[in-house]
């Protein structure tokens, strides 16, 4: 025996390692060496021992192997790894899923730096040399590309791969931000339209004010009998502008707050037709109507139905750029209705129809969305508003759509119970019977003053107060000398100081009979559309006209 006997052990015709046998008795007499059968018969006990050692360890790898992959496939990200030439070895469910791959492609080979789009792949190549090199990196962003060349935005978080301490690869996960981005983008927008729409807010009502003072003065001149018929005719089409410039505000309003309509009882005939026209005025599109004499009257607020038409009608303008009819058609329906099935009682059913490009299914299902848009210009809020406007009025709105044929909005508005309409437009005579004494309180000097000459034409007595506190004072006052106030007319909102909220419970104290009419540019204001709530007896919206001003007053002094 010499001193060592190495024998190669072998798996397969792969050389897996070598059995080494020491003579560690150091005789200084010769043995015979080992005849190459006995040595064959040797490394062949050892192999075969080694085989069955190879196969439970190889088991035991598999099964590990098993519980890792199915632990991997689990996980709600990409996971992978890739060696030195970059190419992908092992990918997960999930990254397949990402980038639209599959193992055939796997198998033909994949480069990790080909899943990052262009425009970030030099800086991705940058990290993976980083950290190669020994560099730890946290995660970094890259817009990934898909299979079909799309984009998606990533995190992509890497590290070594290494043996023996030296980099052999890189191993990965990868997570798609995309509803983070859309959330983020969501937000980011929700912030930025409600400080525009704070902003809308404000300049709506402060221009509610400005046109207070000029529909009221347009009024009062016309009732001057000495103009000229050329006058009036002019100071008629002013006082139709401020009207068209009110209905304006009432949008922003609507975009601005989003608040509880402030309804009456109406017909959809005049509101419909009158909304429809005026978008599409000097359009190659037009409307034909079917709306029904006996038409069921429905409790609404007109300027927040008259954006619903105008959006839908608009949006169907857009829809046939060479122009085309848009079908507009009403009718009564019961609550057997398939659409209307959900609720009870009567309803008026509206159909919007064109024959326009149509939408795919996937645009019809996001229609109603918020900041949802087909189109380059626009805000995307026109049908999300509209949809709120209709629920907000107990109805329901639908929408088919086919390409190439067109599209149908259906509305559904719960029908009045009542079975006359109020009527806007009043048959006004500046010399009532009925006198009353009449304390308006508002901040702003232009619409007290216009205010009391109306209700002057109108034949009552006018005291004014530019605050809530003097309001509050002259009202104790007429109290204590007997001579109290019949109607108080009160600013909802005063800048910096007490509004109407406020101040009518401070008069209700006083006099407990008071009756306070609630007046704001702020139409959309929930105070407005509940003020019984409030402790008011009626809402008027700035900027008024006469008619309005003396229906509110008719309805006040009439309830006795």
């Amino acid at each position: 025996f010499k001193k060592y006997l190495i024998i190669p052990l072998n798996r397969l015709v792969e050389q897996v390692g070598t059995l080494d046998i020491k003579n560690i008795q150091n005789y200084r007499i010769k043995l015979p060496s080992p005849k190459d059968n006995e040595l064959y018969l040797l490394k062949e006990c050892f192999n075969s021992m080694l085989d069955k050692l190879y196969q439970q360890k190889k088991k035991i790898i598999d099964k590990e192997k098993e519980k890792f992959e199915s632990f991997a496939n689990l996980l709600p990200a990409a996971l992978f790894e890739m060696g030195l030439d970059g190419n992908i070895q092992y990918a997960n469910v999930k990254t397949f899923d990402y980038f639209q791959y599959d193992q055939q492609d796997l198998s033909i080979g994949i480069k990790c730096i080909d899943l990052i789009s262009n425009k970030d792949k030099k800086r991705a190549e940058s990290h993976i040399e980083a950290i190669l090199g020994g560099d730890d990196f946290g995660p970094n962003e890259y817009e990934a590309v898909r299979k079909d060349n799309s984009t998606f935005p990533t995190l992509f978080y890497f590290n070594a791969k290494k043996k023996a301490g030296i980099p052999v690869g890189i191993r990965g996960i990868i997570i798609d931000v995309s509803e983070k981005k859309e959330l983020e983008e969501t937000l980011s927008r929700s912030q930025r339209m409600e400080s525009i729409g704070t902003l809308a807010g404000g300049i709506a009502h402060d221009f509610n004010n400005i046109l207070a003072a000029i529909l009221g003065n347009l009024n009062l001149a016309l009732f001057d009998e000495d103009l000229k018929e050329k006058t009036k005719k002019l100071l008629s089409e002013a006082e139709k502008a401020s009207i068209r410039a009110k209905n304006l505000t009432q949008q922003l309003l609507t975009f601005a707050t989003g608040g509880a309509p402030v309804k009456e009882t109406s017909s959809l005939n005049d509101v419909i037709k009158d909304s429809a026209n005026f978008v599409l005025h000097g359009d190659k599109v037009a409307c034909r109507f079917d709306i029904p004499e006996d038409l069921w009257l429905v409790d609404i607020d007109k300027g927040q139905i008259s954006q619903v038409i105008q959006n839908i009608v608009l949006n169907a303008s857009h829809a046939m750029p060479g122009g085309g009819i848009i079908s507009i058609t009403c009718k009564n329906s019961s609550p057997d209705d398939s659409k209307a099935v959900r609720q009870t009682g009567k309803f008026v059913k509206i159909c919007l129809q064109d024959s326009g490009i149509g939408m795919p299914l996937n645009v019809v299902e996001k229609i109603f969305d918020p900041y949802f848009s087909t189109k380059q210009e626009g805000s995307g809020l026109g049908l999300a508003i509209t949809h709120s406007i209709i629920i907000k009025h107990g109805g329901i709105i639908s929408v088919e759509s086919t390409l190439g044929v067109g599209t149908a909005f259906t509305i559904y508005l719960p029908a009045s119970e009542k079975t006359e309409e109020q009527s806007s437009i009043l048959e006004v005579h500046p010399n009532l019977s009925s006198q009353a004494k009449i304390l308006i309180m508002d901040d702003e000097e232009m619409v007290r003053n216009v205010a009391k000459e109306m209700l002057i034409q109108l034949g009552h007595e006018v005291e004014l107060s530019e605050n809530a506190a003097e309001a509050i004072k002259l009202y104790q006052k007429a109290i204590n000398t007997d001579n109290k106030f019949d109607i108080v007319i009160m600013d909802l909102t005063i800048p910096g100081g007490m509004g109407g909220e406020e101040a009518v419970q401070e008069i209700l104290k006083i006099d407990p009979d008071a009756k306070v009419i609630v007046a704001s540019g702020y139409s959309n204001d929930t105070i407005m559309a509940h003020y019984n709530d409030y402790g008011f007896c009626s809402a008027i919206v700035k900027p008024f006209q006469f008619q309005d001003l003396s229906s509110a007053l008719s309805k006040v002094l009439n309830r006795g």
